[in-house]
């Protein structure tokens, strides 16, 4: 509910990433969430940390 109230949309595409910025979540599909992080790798693009939504459901029961 709080995302589809104060979201914006960008792009998923790994490809087109200089649209994010440190702290933006990004879904993938229903499987995948990442969060941008303010720290770069060394191509100066930045780093994600990708969770996988079905392991955090199985974790909360």
């Amino acid at each position: 509910m709080f995302f589809k109230r104060n979201a914006e949309i960008l792009t998923n595409d790994i490809l087109e990433i200089k649209e994010w910025q440190p702290g933006d979540v990004v879904v993938f599909g229903t499987k995948h969430i990442a969060i941008i992080f303010d720290k770069r790798n060394k191509k100066g693009c930045h780093i994600l940390y990708i969770m996988m939504v079905d392991i955090l459901e199985k974790n909360m029961n």
